[in-house]
């Protein structure tokens, strides 16, 4: 159940019945982690300091936009009731003022509403008090139906693997699946160490530990793993980052061969080894097949992507003698609008400049950053799960129906395709290796498993990503 109110008098309102206790919700809000899972993705959002607990009077500051224009905005907490409410409000931003009441009013046994109540005022609101239904009522419904989604996604994830905490390691930690992994797993209590290059990871304010490792030369400490359920590995240079000459090539694929070799040296140094290492690999694993339909168990195909992957899951299965379970995610075009591929769209398309890359026909198997999240999750928590499995949604599509997919999403029209010929001039090898490729991936592993993708649609997936769909029509 869902209801939304947009009043005149500068006030908005969203409440959604959920299936957990008052008392949960309350709880899950204050965690480590939360806040960053409520930020929209498409949002020019970042968080500068959050606030080290929700009680009366913490406070917690934000950057709105993108440097160097950025705005700060600084909200302080208030009228905190234990397990029923609390609210915010703005010290300094872009609002004239800013209320905001979280409620969570209990309904029946493990059941309540989450109730979220916005009073707010724009610049100079005596010019523009007529405006501001129109201007934020829209922008409000959207950022606040992606908010109830994901509480109720991720609660719902930590109830069904369990609610026992665990002690977590992620390589590449930084990056943008590992820092949305890092304040998933937090806001279900778990523990998240960060393990980074920088000895000044942005997961800084949210990470439980941050370890500092160079692979290049090998040097880590030696006990910082001591005791570690699990250690997620993610740790390799980006591939779409510049353009791919000699020497990019070679930093990416030793990158990865590399930090492997680094992580296999610091687990056999352990007196007690990691239960499970969970490795990303990539569906670069196939090569471009066509419309060819690829599992698990299909062979490598040819390209510079495949020769990576071989090398990187040769060292993934040297994991394997090291008595811990491995499981190796082949992940494919991960949809998040903050980062990535969609990140880059995200752009040319709300500008209306969007369009299918050569063809169109050419198969793109994808999934979203909210499905990839929880397959980590169960590949952490599920001793049955083994060896290779493909991160990829059931349902690829070709390059055209994403267009139109992510056109729908962003409510702009495709003006612009991008031709083959236009597409190899702009970016080289990487044009015929991710953008003109075609592979047609099925994730027959994961739903053996029993995993169940929450977003398996391209038009509900975006839909959700871009905050265009409410809670109760993506279940």
């Amino acid at each position: 159940m869902k209801s939304i109110r947009n009043c005149p008098d500068g006030s908005f309102e969203l409440s959604s019945e959920l299936p957990f206790s008052a008392d949960l919700l309350f709880d899950w809000h204050t965690r480590r982690g939360t806040i960053h899972r409520l930020i929209p993705p498409w949002e020019p959002v970042s968080i500068k300091q959050a606030a080290p607990s929700i009680s009366d009077g913490s406070k917690a500051e934000f950057l709105l936009g993108w440097p160097p224009f950025a705005i700060s905005w600084l909200a302080e907490h208030y009228g905190v009731v234990q397990g029923r409410s609390f609210n915010d409000r703005q010290l300094h931003g872009p609002f004239a003022s800013w209320e905001h009441s979280h409620n969570f009013i209990e309904t029946g046994p493990n059941r309540s509403i989450l109730q979220d109540v916005i009073k707010y005022r724009l610049p100079f609101h005596l010019l523009t008090k007529h405006l501001e239904p129109l201007a934020a009522y829209n922008r409000l419904k959207r950022m606040f139906n992606y908010r109830h989604g994901v509480t109720l996604s991720d609660l719902s994830a930590h109830s069904k693997y369990g609610n026992n905490p665990l002690k977590i390691a992620i390589t590449g930690a930084t990056g943008g699946i590992g820092s949305s992994l890092s304040s998933f797993l937090l806001s279900g209590n778990h523990q998240v160490l960060a393990v980074s290059r920088s000895t000044q990871p942005s997961t800084a304010q949210l990470a439980s530990t941050n370890i500092h490792w160079d692979p290049d030369k090998e040097q880590f400490n030696s006990s910082a793993l001591e005791g570690c359920d699990g250690v997620v590995h993610l740790a390799g240079a980006s591939i779409a980052q510049g353009r791919w000459t000699a020497e990019r090539k070679r930093k990416i694929i030793e990158s990865r061969v590399q930090s492997t070799k680094t992580l296999a040296n610091w687990i056999r140094s352990l007196n007690h080894p990691p239960k499970v290492l969970v490795c990303a690999s990539a569906i670069g694993y196939y090569g471009s097949r066509g419309d060819e339909i690829l599992e698990e168990q299909s062979s490598s195909g040819t390209g510079f992507l495949a020769d990576v992957c071989r090398a990187w899951e040769a060292e993934i299965q040297a994991l394997s003698n090291l008595g811990s379970r491995v499981v190796t995610l082949r992940i494919g075009t991960v949809l998040d609008p903050a980062h990535g591929a969609l990140k880059a769209l995200s752009i040319p398309f709300s500008l209306g400049l969007g369009g299918k890359i050569g063809s169109g026909n050419q198969w793109m198997s994808w999934i979203s950053l909210p499905d990839l999240l929880r397959l980590f999750y169960h590949a952490l928590t599920d001793d049955k799960m083994l060896g290779v499995v493909n991160a990829v949604s059931p349902e690829p599509v070709t390059n055209a129906a994403f267009t139109q997919s992510l056109s729908n999403a962003v409510n702009r029209p495709t003006l612009l395709p991008l031709p083959s010929i236009a597409a190899r001039s702009l970016f080289g090898e990487i044009a015929d290796e991710l953008l003109l490729s075609s592979t047609r991936v099925i994730p027959s592993t994961a739903l053996a498993g029993g995993f169940k993708f929450e977003l398996a649609q391209i038009d509900d997936a975006l839909a959700f990503l871009y905050g265009r769909k409410a809670i109760g029509q993506r279940y």
